[in-house]
């Protein structure tokens, strides 16, 4: 009887038992999930949330188990997965920023340029953001929806220096389609409609960043017209 065959056999089936022992032995646990993000967060709320997924093999671990737990922290917009044999597993994460604000009375509620509801706030707190006033809105589980024409707005809003966004105190939208602005200097800001208005803020910014170079201070800022921008300084 030929025993090469059966030897060969006998080899192959021990390198497969061998391998599939190796792979699930405990070298493959995962052992630490490294948490990046290009912001300040909580890591460690994240990775209490990821507790009971230490010790699973590492092969064989779903990059959407791991993301179905952090999904329900608000602040995540993306999640990245990177795994690193044989224990370590990256996530990158992606921050919503926050927008502005509105005072629902019984809080003040912070929302990112979606309306995904990122905090609220019940005490005396400064928000060093901008309060969104004049405009309807409705809540749909953790999330604020506005009418549509307010997407440019939070478009720019997301766009802007945040040296600029923090100088708005409150943002007004008028039933005739005006946004004015509110700065923490007292000046008072004409946007005039939605159109261009991301152009409007660049100006803004600029005309700011000029005046305060010159020690001066502004009264009144009139950006209807984006060509012709009226700029009323305050007497001294």
């Amino acid at each position: 009887m030929n025993k090469k065959p059966l030897t060969i056999l006998l080899i192959i089936f021990f390198l497969i038992t061998a391998s599939i022992s190796f792979l699930f032995s405990p070298f493959f646990k995962v052992r630490e999930f490294s948490i990046h993000s290009r912001q300040e967060i909580d890591k460690k709320a994240l990775q209490r949330a990821l507790l009971e997924l230490y010790d699973y093999n590492i092969l064989l671990l779903d990059k959407d188990i791991i993301k179905s737990k952090l999904e329900r922290f608000s602040f995540i917009s993306s999640i990245e997965i990177k795994k690193t044999l044989p224990s370590k597993v990256h996530i990158i994460i992606d921050e919503r920023t926050p927008i502005a604000w509105i005072d629902n009375k019984k809080s003040r509620i912070i929302f990112s340029a979606d309306g995904i509801i990122l905090n609220e706030v019940t005490d005396d707190r400064i928000i060093d953001l901008p309060e969104l006033a004049g405009v309807a809105y409705k809540f749909d589980n953790n999330k604020l929806k506005f009418p549509d024409y307010t997407d440019v707005l939070f478009s720019a809003l997301l766009k802007i220096d945040q040296n600029l966004l923090h100088k708005i105190n409150k943002i007004l939208y008028t039933d005739d389609g005006i946004y004015k602005l509110y700065l923490d200097t007292n000046t008072g800001v004409n946007l005039g409609t939605k159109e261009n208005i991301e152009k409007k803020f660049n100006i803004l910014a600029s005309i700011l960043q000029k005046i305060e170079s010159e020690n001066k201070k502004a009264d009144y800022i009139d950006l209807k017209v984006v060509k012709h921008p009226v700029i009323k300084l305050k007497s001294e």
